[in-house]
C-alpha cells in the first residue's frame, strides 16, 4: 500500500528534508498529486490551447562566415532576442553524440538511491558548489513544483571535478566548454546589433558566472494541477537548454506576432539535435528593454518523466549592470537605473567586513539600503521606560510567602508584557561583564576572522557568522553583526565554536539553565502542570548562543538594529549592555502603558532580561506572551548583546498543554512539530509576530 501524503508537513519531510524528491514520491506509488503541489487554477497551465511555435532552428553554421548567410542569421538572432526572447539553434558547436549522453546521464543520476542524492541537499552538502534539491524554494512556495534536480556552480576545472557529483561532472564539464563558444558568438551578434564590438574581455565579464544544472520531472498522476517549474524570467545574461523528446517548456508572448497575440503562451517543442536559447534578464537591462528576458514555465505529463540540462550564463557577481550607453544615447533615456552588486551587499554581506566594516571605513551617513520604511521606525522620544524592579529570583530556593510573591510576580510579567528583568539568578556577576568585554574583542577582530564563519564557507554548521537578518529577502537591511552557535554538547561546542569566545559561552550557558529551569517549573506550575525534568529537558533541548554588536550609527533615527519580531523559542535569555536599545510592544493595557505602546526595557546593574518564546505562548494557549520588540541604534556608543535562544528540540510536537485546553474550552493553535516552524521563520523577513500565524486555528 502507497504511503498517504495528504499531510503537508509529511510531504515537505520526505520530499525536501530526508532528500527523497518528487521521484520519491511517484516511486512510493502514490495515484494522486498531493495537495502540497496543486497549483491555484490561475497558475496551472492551458495546453490545449497554447500555441505551438513553428519557426525553424537557426543554423549557427552560417556565422563563421561573412556575407548575405551571415547577415541573414544575425538578423534571425536579433529578431528572436528582440521578440520572443526564445529560438532554437542547430549545428551550434556541441556534438550531438554529447547531447544525448547528458540525457541519458540525467536519467541515471536521477534514478540513484535517494541517499545517493541527499548528500547534496544545501543544508548538508560537502561542497557550496554542489545543491541537491525539489521545487524552487519550497519553504516559501504556496504550491511545489514537480521537479529533482542538482544544481553546480562552475569556477574552474579543477574544482569542478574535486566537488561535483562523480556520475556526471565528465559530461557536464564537457556539455559546458563546448557551448562557450556559441554564446560568445551570439553575444557578439547581439551587441553588434547595437554598434559595440565586444572584446573578450566584456564577454568574459558578461558570462563571468556560470551553473548548470540537471532537471527531472517525473511523471506525474495529475498534470492539468501541477507545473514542473512555475512562471518565472531567468535572471543572467543568456541561458542554454537542452530539452529531451517529451517536451513541456512555454513561453508567454511580450507583443503580437505572427504567430501569436500577446499574453498568449507558446510551446518550444523539441527539435532534433537543437538547443534553446533565451536572453536572461540582465541582458534585457543591457539593451535598455530592446531585448526581452521572457516568462516561461514548465509543465509535467502522465506519460514520461522528463529531464533538462540548463548552462546559466550571468555576469560576474562584481559587475556593475546598466543599459548600455550606445544604446541610451540612441533610445534618449534609460529605463533601468544602473545597480551596483559589489557595493553595500557586497562589502557587507559577501566580503563579510559587516556593518562594522563599513562605519570603520569612516561614513558619514547610512546608505540606502539601511534606512528603515518610516511606519518600522518608532518614536523614541515618547516611548515608556519600564521602571518595574527586577525580580529577585534567590527567593525562589525556599517556600512560604516569599517564593510565593516572587512566583506571583514572574507569572504576571509573562502574561501582561512578556519581558522582565531578574537578579541573582546564578550567573556569576563577573561572567557577565567578561561576556560583554568578549564581545567587543571579537567584533574588533579583522574582518576575515570572522569571515571565516560566513554561512556559505563555514567550517562548521554549529556557527555562522552574517550580518542583519536575512539580507537577501529584507527590504531594509538591519545595523547589526553578529555570530551564532548552536549547542549540541560540550565537546563539540569546545571543537567547532570561536576559539576566543567558546569558553566564556559555555560557562554562560551553565551558569544559566539552572534558572530556565526553574523560571520553566514556575509558568508551567501556574498552568496547573507539574514537568518533571524530561518533559523540561524536551521543552530546552535545543539551544542556540549569539554574540551581537551593534556599531554606532551615524543617522539612528533612519535605522534598526533588528526589526519588528518575536522568539521563537520557548524562553530568551539576554545579556544587555549600558547603551541600551531594546523597545517591546504592549499587547494589552497595563499600569504603565496602554496596548500599541512601545517600552524600553533599560539596561539594569547584574541583570538578566528574561522573555516569551512562540512555543511558550502556544503551549500555554495564549494566556504567556511572546511580544513583538525591536532594537535601536545609538549615535554615540557601539553596543553588544549577548542573548541564550531556549527552544524545544526539532522534532518535538508542540500543542496547547491539555490542561490549560481543557480549562479555556477550546485550543487557540494546532499540533506541529517545531522544525517546521523554524522552517516557516527561517524563510522569511522579519515580519512581527506574523510567525505565529503558522499555528493559529482558523475560526470555523
Amino acid at each position: 500500500m502507497a504511503p498517504s501524503f495528504e499531510d503537508g508537513n509529511s510531504v515537505f519531510e520526505f520530499v525536501v528534508r530526508r532528500g527523497n524528491g518528487v521521484k520519491g514520491l511517484v516511486d512510493s506509488g502514490l495515484s494522486k498529486v498531493p495537495e502540497a503541489y496543486v497549483q491555484p487554477p490561475k497558475e496551472r497551465i492551458d495546453k490545449e490551447n497554447a500555441v505551438k511555435h513553428g519557426l525553424p532552428p537557426i543554423d549557427l553554421s552560417k556565422l563563421d562566415g561573412f556575407g548575405p548567410d551571415h547577415d541573414e542569421v544575425a538578423d534571425q538572432i536579433v529578431k528572436a532576442a528582440e521578440t520572443l526572447g526564445f529560438f532554437q539553434v542547430v549545428n551550434h558547436g556541441v556534438p550531438l553524440h554529447l547531447l544525448e549522453s547528458l540525457k541519458d546521464t540525467a536519467h541515471y543520476f536521477f534514478s540513484l538511491p535517494p541517499q545517493r542524492k541527499a548528500v547534496y541537499r544545501s543544508d548538508v552538502s560537502p561542497s557550496p558548489l554542489v545543491k541537491y534539491g525539489s521545487s524552487f524554494m519550497p519553504e516559501k512556495e504556496k504550491a511545489l513544483e514537480w521537479k529533482d534536480y542538482i544544481l553546480m556552480q562552475y569556477t574552474n576545472d579543477d574544482e569542478a571535478l574535486q566537488h561535483w557529483p562523480q556520475e556526471i561532472k565528465g559530461v557536464l564539464l564537457e556539455y559546458l566548454r563546448s557551448s562557450i563558444g556559441m554564446v560568445k558568438k551570439l553575444l557578439q551578434v547581439l551587441l553588434g546589433n547595437f554598434g559595440i564590438k565586444p572584446d573578450d574581455p566584456m564577454i568574459d565579464v558578461l558570462i563571468g558566472k556560470k551553473m548548470l544544472s540537471m532537471n527531472f520531472y517525473p511523471a506525474c498522476p495529475n498534470p492539468d494541477l501541477t507545473v514542473g517549474v512555475g512562471r518565472h524570467s531567468d535572471m543572467g545574461t543568456l541561458t542554454v537548454l537542452l530539452q529531451d523528446g517529451i517536451g513541456g517548456l512555454y513561453v508567454k508572448m511580450e507583443q503580437d506576432m505572427d504567430y501569436g497575440k500577446k499574453g498568449d503562451w507558446i510551446e518550444i517543442p523539441p527539435t532534433p539535435n537543437a538547443l534553446v536559447i533565451n536572453v536572461g534578464d540582465m541582458l534585457q537591462i543591457l539593451s535598455n528593454g530592446k531585448y526581452k528576458s521572457a516568462e516561461h514555465r514548465v509543465r509535467t505529463t502522465s506519460t514520461s518523466s522528463r529531464v533538462s540540462i540548463p548552462i546559466f550564463t550571468m555576469p560576474k557577481e562584481t559587475t556593475k549592470i546598466v543599459p548600455l550607453s550606445q544604446v541610451v544615447k540612441k533610445d534618449g533615456t534609460a529605463l533601468y537605473r544602473e545597480f551596483d552588486r559589489n557595493s553595500v551587499f557586497e562589502f557587507v554581506v559577501r566580503q563579510g567586513n559587516g556593518v562594522k566594516g563599513l562605519v570603520d571605513s569612516g561614513l558619514s551617513t547610512v546608505p540606502e539600503a539601511y534606512v528603515q520604511p518610516p511606519e518600522e521606525r518608532i518614536d523614541k522620544e515618547n516611548a515608556i521606560k519600564y521602571d518595574l524592579p527586577p525580580i529577585d529570583l534567590s527567593k525562589l530556593d525556599g517556600h512560604g510567602p516569599d517564593h510565593d510573591e516572587v512566583a506571583n510576580q514572574l507569572v504576571r510579567a509573562v502574561e501582561t508584557l512578556g519581558f522582565f528583568q531578574v537578579v541573582n539568578h546564578g550567573v556569576p556577576l563577573h561572567l557577565l561583564e567578561s561576556l560583554k568585554v568578549s564581545a567587543h574583542e571579537f567584533f574588533s577582530l579583522p574582518p576575515q576572522r570572522k569571515a571565516v564563519y560566513l554561512a556559505d564557507v563555514s567550517p562548521s554548521p554549529l556557527v555562522k557568522y552574517g550580518t542583519s537578518y536575512i539580507p537577501e529577502k529584507e527590504k531594509a537591511l538591519g545595523w547589526k553583526d553578529y555570530i551564532l552557535m548552536q549547542y549540541t554538547n560540550d565537546d563539540e561546542a569546545l571543537q567547532h565554536w570561536p576559539q576566543e569566545i567558546k569558553e566564556i559561552l559555555l560557562e554562560y550557558l551553565r551558569s544559566s539553565t539552572g534558572m530556565v529551569k526553574k523560571l520553566l517549573q514556575v509558568t508551567l506550575g501556574n498552568l496547573g502542570v507539574k514537568p518533571d525534568d524530561s518533559m523540561i529537558d524536551v521543552l530546552i533541548g535545543k539551544k542556540m548562543l549569539s554574540m551581537i554588536f551593534y556599531p554606532i550609527c551615524p543617522n539612528p533615527d533612519l535605522t534598526l538594529g533588528v526589526g519588528r519580531h518575536s522568539d521563537i523559542g520557548t524562553f530568551t535569555v539576554l545579556l544587555q549592555d549600558e547603551v541600551g536599545g531594546l523597545y517591546v510592544k504592549i499587547e494589552q493595557d497595563t499600569g504603565y502603558g496602554k496596548k500599541g505602546d512601545w517600552i524600553l526595557i533599560p539596561p539594569t546593574p547584574n541583570a538578566l532580561v528574561i522573555n516569551v518564546g512562540d512555543m511558550l505562548q502556544i503551549l500555554s494557549n495564549g494566556k504567556y506572551k511572546s511580544a513583538e520588540h525591536i532594537v535601536c541604534t545609538s549615535s554615540t556608543n557601539s553596543r553588544v548583546s549577548v542573548p541564550i535562544f531556549i527552544m524545544p528540540r526539532e522534532t518535538t510536537k508542540i500543542a496547547p498543554l491539555p490542561q490549560v485546553v481543557e480549562k479555556d474550552g477550546i485550543a487557540v493553535y494546532k499540533e506541529f512539530v517545531y522544525v517546521d516552524y523554524m522552517n516557516k521563520v527561517f524563510a522569511n523577513a522579519l515580519d512581527g509576530k506574523k510567525s505565529l500565524d503558522f499555528a493559529k486555528i482558523s475560526p470555523a
